[in-house]
């Protein structure tokens, strides 16, 4: 079973989405994940994408929950 996370783009990196605890948001779904963007706003204009692998990406947006 695939875990899927939101990337975005922000100041020309990709950054994994975080719980303000700093750990990657986790979703079972790839359905659950396009919710969690479209309650956001902030975070459709960073170009969001939902990824299966995150080892590549060094850095992190928190986000409240």
């Amino acid at each position: 079973m695939d875990i899927f996370y939101i990337v975005v783009s922000d100041d020309d990196k990709k950054k994994v989405v975080t719980t303000s605890n700093g750990h990657p948001c986790k979703f079972s779904k790839r359905k659950k994940a396009r919710n969690f963007i479209d309650g956001r706003a902030y975070l459709k204009v960073k170009s969001p994408q939902i990824v299966t692998e995150i080892d590549d990406i060094e850095y992190y947006l928190k986000v409240d929950l």
